[in-house]
């Protein structure tokens, strides 16, 4: 059967939908990752660029969709384009192959991308076998490295008086950003970022859709920002939602008299989950003092309103093993990149969790 890759509209939503929401999660904690109420109006809704296609039958029907997103990042510092596949989901019962890598590759796009890359869970081997299989007249998939994602609970360390601690340092002016702190922030974020690769290239955090200066927290000390990150909440248009729990972790939930999950209830099958991304987590030449003081004040600001927060770190980022050695539930992922000629990375790697 004949199959055409074309652009999807708004009116492709429900299809895709329905394909996006027939295969949960697998593994312990069974979690349905959607993109309610219309897929195509998500994808656009982080950036309007997006390139979102489906790939259709004979009789019209949807067999596989996905998309391309653009990610301005920065590459040995300086600016490049690139182009992230991610949403690739096939219809449970449609059983002929599709070289949709190809297709992808030969539609039009809004934007020209410098390289694209991809993100597949480790345990996901059939995707990494898709990806790593070597294809005539094809780009190159060159590994990048492992990505852990970190679900953590937040931990409360304020001092009973309401004090914040800053360690070594003494008294630091932690606070939330002003509207006019915006621009050094950011001035701030990217001067640190740009050592390493594949941190977003930015000016505005609007850029991130859902996220605004009232989302970032700084640390100051004589007036310097030293720390900065933000709270990205998207269960506006990315959603995560409990199907099922498994193995020990059902039989705990169903045998212990009060089952915690990260030390708190468990959440009910149903429920969409709610939790921020700790994203453009930097300090001042990397210090670990600084995160560790900004790590302590942010978590009681998400632990007044959120169960759980996550971050995703390289193994190589300093702040690894700051969340690694913690009570947590984690993922890992393998970074690739596509292209014709693969450039040289660093060991400094930085992708936001929230963008993947």
């Amino acid at each position: 059967m004949s199959c055409e890759l074309v652009r999807a509209t708004e009116r492709d939503g429900q299809e895709m939908l329905e394909i996006i929401e027939s295969r949960p999660t697998q593994g312990l904690f069974e979690v349905l990752y959607t993109r309610r109420p219309n897929p195509v109006t998500s994808y656009l809704l982080e950036n309007c660029n997006t390139d979102v296609y489906v790939i259709k039958d004979g009789n019209g029907r949807i067999v596989l969709q996905g998309a391309c997103a653009p990610h301005p990042v920065y590459i040995g510092g300086e600016r490049k384009i690139l182009g992230y596949i991610n949403g690739i989901r096939k219809r449970i019962d449609f059983k002929e192959k599709i070289d949709w890598l190809r297709m992808m590759r030969d539609a039009d796009t809004r934007v020209d991308y410098d390289y694209h890359y991809c993100s597949i869970l480790l345990a996901n081997k059939h995707a990494q076998k898709v990806f790593e299989k070597r294809r005539a007249d094809m780009p190159n998939l060159a590994y990048i490295c492992d990505y852990t994602t970190f679900i953590l609970k937040p931990r409360k360390s304020r001092d009973d008086n309401g004090s914040y601690n800053f360690g070594k340092f003494g008294k630091l002016d932690f606070r939330k950003a002003e509207k006019e702190d915006e621009r050094p922030v950011v001035d701030f974020l990217i001067r640190e970022g740009k050592s390493y690769d594949l941190f977003p290239c930015f000016e505005r955090f609007e850029e991130f859709y859902g996220l605004s200066v009232d989302d970032v927290y700084i640390l100051r000390q004589n007036g310097e920002i030293v720390c900065a990150c933000a709270l990205w909440e998207q269960s506006g248009f990315k959603q995560y939602i409990v199907q099922k729990y498994n193995g020990i972790l059902n039989f705990a939930r169903k045998c212990s008299k009060k089952p915690t999950l990260l030390g708190r209830p468990f959440p009910p099958i149903g429920k969409t989950l709610e939790f921020p991304y700790l994203t453009l987590f930097l300090a001042k030449n990397d210090d670990t003092e600084y995160y560790k003081i900004m790590l302590a004040n942010i978590e009681n600001i998400i632990s007044e309103k959120y169960d759980m927060f996550l971050i995703g770190l390289t193994k190589n980022n300093v702040k690894f093993p700051l969340f690694d050695k913690r009570k947590k539930l984690s993922f890992v992922s393998k970074l690739y990149l596509i292209s014709e000629e693969t450039p040289h990375l660093s060991d400094k790697v930085h992708v936001e969790c929230g963008v993947l």
